[in-house]
């Protein structure tokens, strides 16, 4: 029973991920003659990405995320400079195409161009504030968070991992983030090592579907 429903998860997630290729290059052939087309079509390949971050498929992302971020930035640039009266809608979907951007980096082993990325939206944050931030996803929040709290982990930023962690902690609930925190805290080295065996390892649980699926959930997961 409990293979049978894993096979069915996978096919449904297949089938959603054809449909929403197949709606993302029907758009791409309307942008042509009808402009008007354009933020439907960013906010396809924003839902696309989404889609294959859940299901960890990182390569098969990159192409239309760096898309989805080109599309946004010129809807959201169309507009004129940031300020009080931009877009909060463009804006929102120009963060978010960018965050799923650098968990794509985060994703293929390079945190450190992940947290650039991030960095890279700090104007935009400071200018918008809250009104931007009560836009975005929850998942869109906790990859940011993600991709920071990696980025602090390979640069040795401590404080800011631990930062980091609560934050996750409060955003998702979730105790493994508050384990995270404390650990951080009082025996960084012990997170240290527990990155560096994933960094390490992480390969085995990529190979294929015959590792043991928790094992390959946690590894090629976003727990960090």
């Amino acid at each position: 029973m409990a293979q049978a429903m894993a096979q069915y998860s996978q096919d449904h997630y297949a089938q959603q991920t054809k449909a929403l290729a197949s709606s993302a290059q029907r758009l791409r052939g309307w942008v042509g003659s009808d402009p008007s087309k354009v933020p439907e079509l960013a906010d396809a390949l924003v839902e696309l990405t989404a889609h294959r971050l859940l299901g960890h498929g990182y390569t098969a992302a990159a192409a239309d995320a760096q898309e989805a971020v080109r599309r946004a930035a010129e809807l959201l640039a169309a507009k004129g400079p940031l300020g009080p009266y931009t877009s909060i809608t463009d804006a929102a979907r120009y963060v978010t195409a960018v965050i799923q951007l650098a968990a794509i980096q985060a994703g293929l082993g390079i945190p450190d161009a992940a947290g650039r990325t991030i960095e890279s939206l700090r104007d935009i944050n400071d200018q918008l504030g809250d009104g931007l931030r009560s836009q975005l996803k929850p998942q869109t929040a906790i990859w940011a968070l993600l991709c920071g709290a990696r980025a602090a982990l390979v640069c040795g930023d401590m404080t800011n991992l631990v930062a980091h962690f609560s934050a996750l902690a409060q955003e998702t609930g979730a105790s493994r983030y508050r384990l995270a925190e404390w650990l951080t805290g009082h025996a960084p080295v012990t997170i240290r090592l527990a990155y560096r065996c994933k960094r390490g390892f992480g390969h085995l649980v990529r190979t294929g579907r015959r590792a043991y699926e928790p094992m390959r959930t946690f590894w090629a997961g976003g727990g960090l």
